[in-house]
C-alpha cells in the first residue's frame, strides 16, 4: 500500500483527473512571472493561432511603468497575410492593463474569463475575435536541463 507520493508537475497536466476519485491534494504555485516590456517588439514575434480572419483589433493598453506601451495599438488581420500593426483604430477595442495582456497572450487566462472578472473591457464580438486568434494552450518555459 502507498500512503504518500510527492512530486512536481511542470507541464500544466491535471494529473489528479487521471486518477479518478483519488484523495489527492494539489498545490498550484506560480513559478515564473512574465511581462511584455515592448508590445511592438513582442507583437513581431507573437504567433496568433488564427490569422485567416478579416478583422482588426485595437488594444488600449494601460502601462503605468513603461510609457511606450501606454497607448493604443491596432492589429489588422487579413486572410493569407501576417497580422500587421496599423495606424487606424478599430471598432473592435479591448482596454486592459499590460499585465493582463501578458497573461492573456501567453495563455494563462482566456479572454472570456478576463472579461467576466472585469479585467478587460471589450464587446462580446471583440472577445470572440480574441478567443479565435489566441492559442488555447499555456506557454511552457523550462529552466531545467
Amino acid at each position: 500500500m502507498i500512503n504518500e507520493v510527492v512530486g512536481n508537475n511542470y507541464n500544466n497536466h491535471t494529473i489528479s483527473f487521471l486518477f479518478g476519485d483519488s484523495d489527492m491534494k494539489e498545490t498550484i504555485r506560480p513559478y515564473i512571472m512574465a511581462r511584455i516590456v515592448d508590445f511592438e517588439g513582442f507583437f513581431k514575434q507573437y504567433h496568433f493561432s488564427n490569422t485567416e480572419i478579416n478583422e482588426s483589433l485595437t488594444f488600449d493598453i494601460v502601462d503605468t511603468v513603461l510609457e511606450w506601451n501606454n497607448r493604443s495599438f491596432t492589429v489588422k488581420f487579413s486572410p493569407g497575410q501576417a497580422p500587421v500593426l496599423v495606424d487606424e483604430p478599430s471598432e473592435n477595442r479591448v482596454k486592459l492593463e499590460i499585465g493582463i495582456l501578458t497573461c492573456m497572450l501567453l495563455g494563462y487566462k482566456r479572454p472570456t474569463y478576463l472579461q467576466q472578472i472585469e479585467r478587460l473591457e471589450a464587446s462580446k464580438k471583440t472577445v470572440a475575435i480574441l478567443e479565435s486568434v489566441i492559442a488555447n494552450e499555456k506557454i511552457y518555459f523550462s529552466d531545467y536541463i
